[in-house]
């Protein structure tokens, strides 16, 4: 029986395409885009908040969503966003930029494993992150657990994405 909770800080290419290159995944896991952002390697940031769908991506690029569980928060929480009700909203935005993107690799974070019952409205975004995740999880080609730096195959092939010419793996 598949974990629900399985879905940890996660980096997902989610087109039944070839994955993105080995050193964007290196960054993407261990730095979650930060430094694709500040590279000045023709990177562009989209700041959306709220409304996944809304997102307009060059077709065929590759994009990184960052962070699910904020933007899961985001759509519960913030006035701007749907309330309690988005789930179905997110999983069609996954879709659509899925859909555009070559690439997509999608961000989230373990907020499962703690042991803690919380509040009911926690509990209910708790819900729904784990609902978006298991959409994007099997939407993927590709789910990686990452544990102090070091990527967990959990769908897919398992990869080597160690750079042996990258100066900072050593």
């Amino acid at each position: 029986m598949e974990n629900p909770n399985l879905q940890k800080r996660s980096a997902w290419n989610c087109r039944r395409k070839k994955s993105v290159t080995l050193q964007r995944c290196r960054l993407l896991t261990r730095k979650a885009g930060q430094e694709l952002r500040n590279t000045g390697k023709g990177f562009e940031t989209i700041e959306q908040g709220t409304h996944l769908e809304a997102v307009c991506l060059p077709r065929g690029c590759t994009a990184l969503l960052e962070c699910m569980s904020n933007l899961v928060a985001n759509e519960v929480f913030a006035p701007e966003g749907r309330g309690a009700d988005c789930s179905k909203v997110l999983k069609c935005g996954l879709h659509h930029l899925a859909g555009t993107a070559a690439h997509l690799v999608i961000v989230t974070n373990d907020i499962f494993s703690d042991g803690v019952t919380y509040d009911p409205e926690t509990e209910q975004y708790r819900k729904i992150l784990g609902e978006v995740n298991r959409e994007a999880a099997a939407m993927a080609d590709y789910v990686y657990e990452v544990v102090c730096g070091i990527p967990i195959c959990v769908k897919g092939e398992k990869r080597d994405f160690t750079d042996k010419n990258d100066k900072n793996n050593r």
